[in-house]
């Protein structure tokens, strides 16, 4: 009898020491900052519609015909976008705010042009950072 109850007793501490360990085939929830070495985003070919984050943080869209995108972002979620053929294409975005030096103005992309989305609240942000090529 005083067996098992040690037995018990050990499992239960060892338990309640084991919620502090991050675990990797779970989604994890930090209460304080934490600081990480390095972290690999996924890369992910947008062959849809959906600006989607579980997809990945940075996505491809490689246009050969026009497509208009739409919105799957939660608050606090981003994408980084790179976008290719969109001179001769045309890509209508969902309904965004563009942070741009002269406004909300959407930008005018380029042959090789990298969009920045994020949604605060139920405002979905754009920013054109630049071409890459």
């Amino acid at each position: 009898l005083g067996l098992g109850t040690a037995a018990t007793s050990a499992a239960t501490a060892f338990e309640t020491a084991d919620t502090d360990i991050v675990k990797k085939n779970v989604a994890n929830t930090f209460s304080a900052n934490q600081t990480f070495a390095e972290f690999t985003e996924t890369v992910y070919a947008l062959s849809g519609t959906a600006l989607d984050p579980a997809n990945g943080g940075v996505q491809t869209l490689a246009l050969s015909a026009g497509r208009t995108l739409t919105d799957s972002l939660t608050t606090g979620q981003s994408i980084i976008l790179m976008v290719t053929g969109a001179v001769a294409n045309v890509l209508v975005f969902p309904t965004i705010t563009w942070v741009t030096s002269a406004g909300n103005v959407a930008p005018t992309l380029t042959a090789s042009s990298t969009i920045v989305v994020w949604k605060v609240g139920s405002t979905l942000y754009g920013a054109n950072v630049g071409s890459y090529v």
